[in-house]
């Protein structure tokens, strides 16, 4: 008998600058788990229809919980947009593998094993090139200094801690809003990009907008300023942004929104 209040859906929307429009929302969908019996985690595949990931005997329960509710928060936002069942694969790169004419992104975030949070987005791609979000548990902050010397410029760790008090939860919010960035860059183009080349310029926390300039994604014909909306939640920062190259941004006359 599986425990059926381990496994809880939501859903809610993140602001999303697009361009000079104002600002948009995205629908995010979030599955979170809170499992004691580790040995049940195949159960929960079945009962919802997921199917498991190859080679699963051979993984860790924790990668197989947070695939888990990766793939069932990406079936949920599927659906409501499709109105249609789909099942989420994984490519060569391990990216997820959306239905034509989707875009979309997955993430996940574990406090242990079997408890954690996964949220996922798709939009239809007629003017979006790419997609990206990403979850992080607050709690994460402690580490601000590997944050730091692995994510942050200097310009961006001097502009936190000049201007917020909790610069740490800030430091936090970047590295997500990077995550959210090099997803939303389709793959072929990710090679030789990393976070330092991803430059935040400025955060308004009452919009819940970060701004970056990226200038090697001129270079590959992309929009190098980009908007990543963010959430703080209790105990998660959300984020998520979405990609254009220069032609579909010139000729786009309405905001992306779902």
């Amino acid at each position: 008998m599986l425990a059926t209040k381990a496994v809880k859906i939501s859903d809610y929307t993140l602001p999303i600058a697009v361009m000079n429009h104002p600002v948009q929302k995205i629908r995010i969908h979030e599955v979170s788990m809170d499992l004691c019996d580790y040995s049940s985690v195949d159960d929960y595949y079945l009962n919802y229809g997921i199917e498991l990931p190859e080679h699963a005997g051979n993984i860790s329960i924790q990668r197989k919980t947070e695939y888990f509710i990766g793939r069932l928060a990406a079936q949920k936002a599927l659906f409501n947009l499709t109105q249609t069942q789909f099942s989420v694969s994984r490519g060569a790169h391990s990216e997820p593998v959306w239905p034509t004419g989707v875009v979309g992104s997955i993430s996940h975030a574990m406090f242990d094993k079997t408890r954690g949070y996964a949220i996922s987005s798709v939009l239809k791609n007629s003017d979006v090139l790419g997609m990206g979000i990403d979850v992080e548990l607050i709690s994460s902050q402690v580490f601000f200094d590997s944050i730091r010397n692995m994510a942050l410029s200097g310009y961006e760790t001097r502009y936190i801690t000049s201007r917020f008090d909790d610069y740490q939860l800030m430091g936090l919010a970047i590295f997500s809003a990077k995550e959210s960035i090099y997803k939303a860059i389709p793959c072929k183009y990710q090679q030789g990009i990393h976070f330092k080349m991803l430059n935040c310029l400025s955060i308004n926390r009452e919009q819940q907008i970060m701004e970056f300039h990226i200038p090697r994604l001129k270079e590959l014909n992309f929009v190098e300023s980009l908007y990543v909306g963010f959430h703080i939640h209790t105990e998660k920062i959300i984020t998520g942004c979405l990609m254009f190259n220069h032609k579909h941004a010139a000729t786009m006359d309405n905001p992306v929104c779902c």
